[in-house]
């Protein structure tokens, strides 16, 4: 990089417009980071696009009312996440069917708004498409308190979430209020996509959900470190394509995207080039979350929550709540006989974790 373009940078830097865009930029990241791995371990990563379609139905509805977008946005997504959730539950559809039944009627309502005239067309494609750099004061603030509201829910919840995520009916079993948890999560990815909508678009903004945490994935960590890079990874990626946009004037949602991927691919490469072996329950990207592994309860990110682990039921802190475990009979609300609990994560029969630790 050339130095007057290192200098255009820092020129811009100066300009309030720029430094909105990289906190909500980095505030979004941040929590759309922390959330896509608990919305990909649960398979609801398609949920991104729904609620993208949502979104820009929203904004269209926001610009002919003359509201602030994001004022309409974030609570019309919210609660098109809790109507995706509900079909999905008590209709009988499956998940991505309810996200394409809500996404096609959200996307007519915003092809009927927007050709009913009133001149807003060109400010809805910038939500289109993306416009980081024309982030209002408002969708600042929104963005910083749905990054703080997300990493202190995930910090109090981040057990319960987690037994959610890995398996429903463990969960309900064990106490937890598992409708809670699954109308939390999707009410905050609502949140999180009516603001990543106007930093790289609708178009592209499901990417920030699945992206980051896929790319964590590959790196064979517990799930904490998980989580950790997810939430780092969005960031650097959301960072690194303002910059770059600034510097050589790209598209900005584009440029975020686009290092996602790099970084993607960076990682994914050199998995396969043999850093990371197949020993023993690694060499998987859920295997190496601890999921299916043959490591005896150790480096696993299940074993470290408890749950799975060969330890027989020692340091379960899932085992405490009643799920899974080895010890015959204690610690399992599953397995109140003498016999106990063997259930294992080999034999779980949550979609989302079978199959992956079996590579």
């Amino acid at each position: 990089m050339r130095k007057d373009t290192i200098m255009n940078i820092i020129e811009a830097l100066s300009y309030p417009f720029v430094r909105r865009a990289l906190v909500a930029g980095l505030a979004v990241g941040l929590s759309s980071g922390v959330l896509g791995l608990f919305l990909v371990l649960r398979r609801y990563s398609s949920i991104g696009d729904g609620l993208a379609h949502v979104g820009l139905a929203s904004v269209a509805l926001g610009l002919a009312t003359g509201l602030a977008p994001i004022y309409v946005s974030a609570p019309v997504t919210a609660a098109a996440a809790l109507w995706i959730l509900k079909l999905s539950d008590k209709s009988g559809l499956f998940g991505e069917t309810a996200v394409a039944l809500v996404a096609s009627l959200a996307a007519a309502v915003a092809v009927l708004i927007a050709g009913s005239g009133g001149g807003f067309a060109v400010d809805l494609m910038s939500y289109l498409f993306g416009s980081v750099l024309a982030v209002s004061e408002a969708e600042v603030i929104v963005a910083l308190a749905t990054a703080v509201l997300v990493v202190l829910l995930v910090v109090v919840l981040r057990k319960q979430l987690f037994s959610y995520v890995y398996d429903p009916d463990y969960a309900r079993v064990s106490g937890l209020n598992v409708d809670a948890l699954g109308k939390l999560l999707v009410v905050l990815a609502g949140l999180a996509v009516s603001v990543g909508i106007r930093v790289v678009g609708s178009l592209l903004v499901s990417s920030l959900i699945i992206l980051p945490p896929v790319t964590a994935l590959q790196l064979g960590l517990g799930f904490n470190l998980t989580l950790a890079f997810s939430a780092g990874i969005s960031v650097v990626s959301v960072l690194a394509g303002i910059l770059v946009a600034l510097a050589f004037d790209l598209p900005a949602g584009a440029s975020i995207v686009l290092a996602n991927f790099v970084l993607f691919g960076g990682v994914w490469l050199v998995g396969r080039l043999g850093v990371g072996g197949q020993g023993k329950g690694r060499g998987s990207a859920l295997g190496r979350l601890g999921v299916g592994g043959q490591e005896k309860g150790r480096g696993s990110a299940l074993g470290r929550l408890g749950v799975g682990g060969q330890e027989k039921g020692r340091g379960s802190a899932l085992g405490r709540l009643g799920v899974g475990g080895q010890e015959k009979g204690r610690g399992s609300a599953l397995g109140g006989s003498s016999a106990g609990s063997s259930a294992s994560v080999e034999d779980s029969s949550c979609p989302s974790l079978k199959g992956e630790g079996e590579r």
